[in-house]
């Protein structure tokens, strides 16, 4: 089977060497033309990123030819894979020691750097090379069976350091057998691992460009976004401090002004509590003189009161007397009942009688009620007389009371005017009925 191996240009190792001498200059991805065939791979440090790491992955890998050798040879400073018979199951176990020893503390503390990149395509790059194994059958190599995706790659580890690369090199490169028997019949597989190598560091390189690019362009564009947040934030200061300052002299003039304001508005306050306290002087005096009114008032009324029990005495009494007359009516009707026939005369008298007397009654009650009315009306003019003279305006109330006393003395005469005429009538029609009872008993046939 034919093998081919390809060189790192001298360009490439300039660009690797300077990217690690200088951490800030972006290293160069070579053009595909610039990788030149040749016939080994040659040995540089520090020229694939985690040399170590990857050397371990490979030397872990279940999948190696349980028949052949494997041996690193480095005397003439490039990296060679030599594949024998020689080397069965010893190669393994020398891979598991290799990996406990990997796995134990090392004396000196190293700073590990993360590798979530490098350990992603470390494992893509063992499946890849798993696969390539798979279809090289037909080369004679008894292969071991195994399952794939078994590799795995810690994704936990730290930044090796340039000078430390070197002699952990050389420590697997110890660890590794060291004779190869020369009729093994070595073949040379530097043309495939020159490959893996290219395609690490193309893929590690992309992305790690891809990914510096990104930061340049995020950190390119946060800085215009602080500097212009930096200008804004600038300027609004100044707004500010021109806007406070302008806002000062209005604000303190609007002070005095507010402060001038509350004095008026306090000594404005001051005159009219003190005038309230004047009229509430003037009101007490007031109150007091109305109180004083208000019990002569009452001392009036209570004598008034005691006229009009007086009055309604004398009106019970008028009563008593109606009844007792209407007793004496009843007792004469009785009388006049018996009599009937024989008294016909004395009935008319006495119904005229009592007729007259019942009318002289209503008309001594009227005339006793608008007497009553005529004194209430002369008290109460007397009364609004006697509060005008004190200083109150009751012209109207003693103008009405005046009317009401008028109006009662005219009822009053009138009233002794229908008694007079009252009289003269009931002693006409007395005369009248004697006469005529004196025409009957002359024309009566007894008489005769």
């Amino acid at each position: 089977m034919a093998k081919t191996s390809k060189t790192v240009p001298q360009k490439e190792k300039a660009s690797s060497f300077s990217s690690r001498s200088a951490g800030d200059k972006t290293p160069v991805e070579p053009l595909p033309h610039e990788y030149v065939p040749g016939p080994l791979v040659a040995w540089m440090p520090h020229v694939i990123p985690d040399l170590e790491d990857w050397v371990g992955s490979w030397l872990r890998l279940p999948s190696m030819p349980s028949t052949a050798g494997m041996t690193w040879q480095g005397a003439d400073g490039r990296l060679r894979i030599m594949v024998g018979p020689a080397w069965g199951r010893g190669g393994s176990k020398s891979a598991k020691d290799k990996k406990k020893k990997r796995a134990s503390p090392s004396d000196t503390p190293r700073a590990r750097k993360p590798k979530d990149d490098s350990a992603a395509l470390l494992a893509d790059v063992a499946q890849r090379l798993q696969d390539e194994e798979e279809e090289e059958e037909d080369t004679g190599y008894e292969l071991v069976p195994r399952k794939r995706g078994s590799v795995k790659v810690s994704t936990a580890a730290g930044p090796v350091m340039a000078k430390e690369t070197r002699p952990r090199t050389e420590e697997i490169l110890e660890c590794a057998p060291s004779k190869v028997p020369e009729s093994s019949g070595v073949e040379d597989i530097s043309c495939h691992d020159g490959q893996l190598v290219v395609t690490l560091h193309r893929e590690t390189f992309t992305k790690s460009q891809a990914e510096l690019n990104r930061c340049e362009a995020d950190l390119k564009r946060l800085t215009e976004e602080r500097d212009a947040l930096k200008c804004l934030y600038v300027k609004k200061e100044e707004e500010n401090r021109d806007l406070r300052t302008d806002l000062a002299q209005p604000r303190k003039e609007e002070a005095e002004l507010d402060e001038q304001q509350n004095l008026e508005r306090i000594e404005l306050l001051r005159g009219e509590v003190d005038q309230i306290k004047v009229d509430c002087d003037r009101w007490k005096e007031n109150m007091d003189r109305l109180v004083a009114e208000k019990e002569a008032a009452l001392a009036k009324l209570s004598s008034v009161e005691v006229q009009l029990q007086g009055i309604k005495e004398k009106s019970s009494a008028q009563a008593k007397r109606i009844v007792e007359l209407e007793a004496e009516l009843a007792k004469a009707k009785a009388e006049v009942g018996k009599m009937k026939i024989a008294a016909d005369k004395s009935i008319v008298v006495y119904l005229a009688d009592v007729e007259a007397t019942q009318t002289q009654l209503r008309e001594a009650s009227d005339r006793e009620r608008q007497s009553n009315d005529l004194a209430k009306c002369q008290s109460r003019r007397e009364i609004l007389e006697e509060i005008l003279a004190r200083g109150f305006d009751l012209s109207k109330e003693i103008a009405q009371a005046k009317t009401l006393e008028a109006d009662a003395r005219f009822l009053v005469s009138s009233d002794d005017d229908d008694d007079d005429e009252g009289s003269q009538d009931r002693s006409d029609n007395n005369e009248k009925p004697e006469g005529k009872a004196a025409l009957k008993r002359e024309n009566s046939p007894e008489h005769s």
